[in-house]
């Protein structure tokens, strides 16, 4: 953990809206990185009263003395940091070992090709690109600098693909300004331009989608009467059709089911079985070989991602390691005993690998080791 994120997480702790995950990663910071801090300038009554708040709630949440104490003694320098104190930072050995810490979280990654299949690596101080007559950042600058062949050929009739890789994360603006965000291990194909007769994109992975009420040109609307035409994705044996609304899909290819969660708005979803279903808000279709299964979800736990969090609800601990090793670029063995054992948490996809790790140990009560890019339970 970095200092800016040590700050953040003492603000909270301040404020009282300290996670439990949270509040382990401090112990885990103070233990392992503190070596020294110079104290402010409050005066020993203050710090008295500091530690007697710190004593009632840790004896609250914890049962186990040795946890209590190591919080107390870690008060001096959480109120020192607190008031603007110097701290010393040395390095640091977390489990499950050396290759681990060096580990970072994932960023913004991701590759362009274009219809003629050059690959473009896209910056990585950009979040995202934005689809017009040409193809921009979202800061407005170029994508493809000062060539009118390269530009000319983005734009010509076929499909583009936005490919991330593991631990990558990138977004594009649509030509009809719809919004797709793109998880890691995931590919957006899509037109440079929309035809009139549909929005048609493909999709393998995972994508949260903010769809644009896009508008028909005159010749179109003659034929539908309206503004409005839809938006399709296909997936996996499937296809999402909606108009405005917002909704994530999951279909990486290693895993048996897709899934789409609705947010807002209303989708319909069909297989190639020619069955079908329609989604309302806080509902997700499971596709299996036999059809669709709907059930309503806490939606959080399907765009947590874009967020900036990994989000686990009743989960086991297969799923919640694949997560991990898309986003850090790591592998893993699938073991059906993990599946038995459900856990619950939030983690933040900012923080370095063997912090993460430390964090999912303590909420799921498994111990976890990293051997090179390799992650298995013990």
């Amino acid at each position: 953990m970095d200092k800016e994120y040590a700050r953040q997480l003492i603000e909270k702790y301040f404020k009282g809206a300290l996670a439990p995950e949270e509040e382990y990663l401090l112990l885990q910071w103070y233990e392992s990185e503190i070596k020294d801090a110079e104290a402010g300038q409050l005066s020993t009554t203050d710090i008295d009263v500091l530690r007697e708040r710190m004593r009632y709630e840790l004896k609250r949440r914890h049962s186990h003395k040795r946890m209590v104490v190591r919080y107390l003694a870690a008060a001096s320098v959480l109120l020192a940091l607190s008031v603007g104190s110097v701290v010393h930072f040395s390095s640091r050995t977390v489990p499950p070992g050396v290759v681990a810490e060096q580990i970072g979280p994932g960023g913004n990654r991701a590759t362009l090709t274009l219809i003629d299949g050059e690959t473009i690596d896209l910056s990585k101080q950009q979040a995202g690109i934005v689809v017009t007559d040409e193809i921009t950042y979202l800061d407005g600058s170029k994508v493809i600098e000062n060539d009118s062949k390269k530009s000319a050929k983005s734009v010509a009739t076929g499909l583009l693909a936005l490919c991330t890789p593991k631990g990558g994360t990138y977004s594009i603006t649509l030509s009809d300004g719809t919004r797709v965000w793109l998880n890691s291990e995931s590919t957006l194909r899509y037109p440079a331009r929309f035809s009139d007769k549909e929005r048609l994109v493909f999709l393998e992975g995972e994508a949260y989608f903010e769809v644009s009420n896009g508008h028909a040109s005159a010749a179109r609307l003659k034929d539908i009467g309206s503004g409005n035409w839809p938006f399709r994705v296909e997936i996996r044996g499937q296809r999402v059709e909606v108009l405005g609304t917002e909704f994530n899909v999951t279909a990486y290819e290693d895993e048996e089911e897709a899934r789409t969660t609705l947010v807002s708005g209303k989708v319909w979803l069909t297989d190639d079985n020619k069955q079908s279903v329609i989604l309302t808000p806080g509902e997700q279709a499971i596709r299996y070989e036999s059809g669709f299964s709907v059930r309503k979800v806490d939606v959080q736990e399907s765009i947590a991602w874009k967020d900036g969090y990994f989000y686990f609800n009743d989960t086991d601990l297969d799923k919640a390691l694949k997560q991990f090793a898309r986003w850090y670029g790591l592998e893993v063995s699938p073991d059906r005993k993990n599946k038995n054992e459900l856990f619950s948490g939030k983690i933040s996809r900012s923080i370095p690998l063997a912090d993460a790790i430390a964090i999912l140990e303590e909420i799921s009560g498994r111990a976890i080791s990293v051997d090179g890019t390799h992650v298995s339970v013990r």
